[in-house]
């Protein structure tokens, strides 16, 4: 993996994503492709995925990434199909 700001790699994350989250089990080569990043960089960064979510960072806040068969699954936590309230705080 290559040492890039992290900076960098939190926007191509926060681009994957959404994308793989729309889509039904994308391969990792065309969610690669489509990223211009190296497959091994792109599974490092799904593998920090894994420990994203909200406090108390139990299972049903965490981000789910399933990676099998050469395709990858993003699930949301349930905390994040519930609408943000934003308050005047």
């Amino acid at each position: 993996m290559s040492r890039e700001p992290a900076d960098a790699r939190l926007g191509r994350l926060l681009a994957i994503v959404p994308w793989i989250a729309a889509r039904d089990g994308p391969t990792v080569e065309e969610v690669s492709r489509r990223f211009g990043v190296g497959e091994k960089d792109l599974l490092a960064d799904l593998n920090l995925l894994f420990m994203c979510g909200v406090y108390p960072f139990t299972p049903d806040v965490l981000i789910d990434v399933d990676i099998a068969d050469g395709r990858v699954w993003i699930r949301m936590a349930d905390y994040f199909r519930r609408p943000l309230r934003l308050s005047p705080q």
